[in-house]
């Protein structure tokens, strides 16, 4: 008898430091979330000089206690939750055959990038966190599930994001579930 593939449909991905710093035109560097190193020793994301999360917030795989204890830095941080062979590898550890992944820093449905004054720069960050996620994956596209995530707030680029993620193999969609918390319609008729 074989054992059933099993997927992990809720997981997460740790985004490097530089995900948007590195991919946003320069002039934008200031205006993208960015880590820095707390008073209490803390790697934070920052936007705007508020405290998004913590590194640590959802990759505490490996800490003890319920709820877990959370990693202070990067350098605490499991490897799976960052580095993709390493995530293969726990995975075959775990005997599991996939993952659907998730973003952490931008929010699960990309609502912290609404915080950002400037549009452009808005769709900027949702496509250098599907660019980062669609690289990742690439280490096993087939067990690495990828879902992007959209400008829910503007139908016209949610809509080219969606397009140009389907042509990158993304295989699902992150689309906010309370459209009314941001002033928009609901979902529920």
């Amino acid at each position: 008898m074989t054992a059933p593939l099993l997927i992990d449909a809720d997981s997460h991905v740790t985004e490097p430091a530089d995900v948007w710093t590195s991919r946003v035109p320069a002039r934008y560097v200031a205006d993208v979330p960015s880590v820095t190193r707390d008073a209490d020793g803390r790697d934070v994301w920052m936007l705007d000089d508020v405290m998004i999360c913590t590194v640590g917030a959802t990759s505490a795989a490996g800490f003890p206690g319920f709820p877990a204890t959370r990693p202070r830095t990067f350098d605490d941080l499991h490897p799976g939750s960052y580095d993709a062979g390493a995530r293969l590898r726990y995975l075959d550890d775990a005997g599991i055959w996939a993952q659907v992944l998730y973003p952490n820093v931008g929010g699960f449905g990309s609502q912290q990038f609404r915080n950002i004054r400037d549009p452009a720069v808005q769709r900027l960050c949702i496509r250098a966190y599907n660019d980062f996620l669609h690289e990742w994956a690439s280490a096993d596209p087939r067990r690495l599930i990828t879902v992007c995530s959209i400008p829910f707030w503007d139908v016209e680029a949610s809509v080219a994001e969606i397009e140009r993620c389907t042509a990158l193999g993304f295989r699902g969609v992150l689309f906010t579930g309370e459209p009314q918390r941001f002033s928009l319609p609901t979902l529920v008729t």
